[in-house]
């Protein structure tokens, strides 16, 4: 049922637009589901949908109300109502189609009951009761925490809110507290003007890498400043890491080419900040010549150590490890299987220290505390600050360090991988 607002724009796509890809998105969950017969009644002829079917593998769009009625009808079955006023909110892991109905204002009439007021030219009587519906539904999310499945546009000026909430939905369950407390308000503020645009997520992605390698030009300075500046530009990157992925999951457009162009960008950011810090201490006033080769020489291992190493990691998924690894504890395997999501691609390292260094035994807080203190984005944060301090070679010596550390162990872990598979074929001979 879509009226005036079909054309609202909420976090850059029309109401319209959102309301199919998000009915679409439920109904994917639906394992061995037929797609669903969808048909757009406007109250004004002329509109249509810019959402390609490619995008809308799990919905089967029906032009003629005639046609539709008339399947809907031979199959015996009820037409749900739903008003281009409502906004659908990414599906969490439970969620599907038949659970969003539920909850939402929507109205389920009997095909007949429909068909009869469509002949008589008119769905007034069905059109007011859902909104009957719709404001029974408002006034109990005004009075309640409200239902997080669906939000509910009354008016346009009801816009900003909403978008601040589907902003609110983006993060991921890798975020630790810099990510969640520190980077998500900033990224989630450029977000929603990127969304008012037509920038792409891996455009967005590419324009942000100009910010590090920013970054990288003042370190080469060699001074206090450059170093400082140069810090400072790789935690806002780090910041605003975020924002490809926030447009990507508004505006349904997540794909795996993306998320690698993503990884690419921040292993070149890593690298950038290893190689251009190593060439500004060389270069400080009043160094020697023997410590401005060994920084040279440090940044440039550094960089080759930090790109070979997390190559290797992320051949290995994070699921593997409580298999290769051999679990000092019947803890290790349990946490591994409930915190996976928590992790990013590539934390092996991490986990081989949680299972080997007896930590579960202080207790899950503990173990939480050392994951949250060893993710990246607390390190850049820690590396701004040692910049602040005029301690730049600190940050040169932990990134060569963590380098040696994870290419030592992502030799190992792809040695293991690769003697695990050799056993298995030889057993299968």
């Amino acid at each position: 049922m879509a009226d005036e607002s079909a054309e609202w724009r909420c976090a850059g796509l029309r109401q319209i637009d959102r309301l199919l890809l998000g009915l679409n998105e439920h109904a994917g969950r639906v394992p061995g589901h037929d797609a669903v017969p969808v048909c757009i009644y406007w109250d004004q002829l002329g509109s249509t949908s810019h959402v390609a079917d490619n995008r809308l593998p799990h919905l089967r769009l029906i032009d003629h109300p005639d046609e539709f009625c008339a399947q809907i009808a031979k199959d015996n079955g009820s037409i749900v109502l739903v008003s281009t006023h409502l906004v659908i909110a990414r599906p969490t892991s439970s969620s599907d189609l038949d659970n969003l109905l539920r909850t939402a204002p929507v109205c389920i009439v009997p095909a007949q009951d429909f068909i009869a007021q469509l002949s008589s030219g008119s769905l007034t009587s069905l059109r007011q009761q859902l909104r009957d519906v719709e404001a029974s539904a408002w006034q109990r999310h005004l009075s309640d925490a409200g239902p997080r499945e669906w939000i509910y546009l009354d008016s346009v000026e009801a816009i900003p809110a909403c978008e601040r909430r589907l902003l609110h939905g983006t993060g991921k369950s890798q975020d630790g507290f810099v990510a969640r407390f520190v980077n998500r308000p900033i990224s989630r503020t450029l977000s929603r003007f990127l969304l008012r645009t037509s920038l792409l997520p891996n455009q967005c992605t590419l324009l942000l890498l100009l910010v590090p390698l920013a970054g990288g030009l003042f370190l080469l300075r060699g001074d206090y400043f450059g170093f400082l500046l140069g810090a400072i530009l790789f935690q806002v990157h780090s910041a605003l890491d975020g924002c490809d992925g926030e447009i990507a999951r508004l505006k349904y457009l997540e794909s795996a080419t993306g998320s690698k162009l993503d990884e690419v960008c921040d292993r070149v950011a890593t690298l950038t900040y290893a190689v251009a810090l190593g060439i500004g201490l060389s270069r400080q006033p009043g160094s020697s010549v023997p410590s401005q080769w060994f920084y040279l020489i440090e940044g440039i291992i550094a960089a080759l150590l930090i790109g070979v190493g997390e190559s290797l990691l992320t051949r290995v998924p994070i699921t593997q490890m409580s298999q290769t690894t051999t679990a000092e504890s019947n803890r290790y395997p349990d946490y591994v299987r409930r915190h996976a999501p928590s992790f990013n691609p590539g934390d092996h390292l991490k986990l081989w220290i949680i299972n080997h260094s007896k930590i579960l035994f202080l207790g899950e807080w503990a173990t939480a505390l050392f994951s949250q203190l060893t993710k990246r984005d607390v390190f850049n944060l820690g590396f701004m600050l040692l910049a602040l301090c005029g301690r730049p070679a600190w940050i040169l010596h932990i990134l060569a360090a963590v380098a040696g550390v994870i290419l030592v162990f992502g030799l190992k872990s792809l040695f293991v991988t690769r003697l695990s598979g050799a056993r298995v074929v030889r057993a299968t001979d």
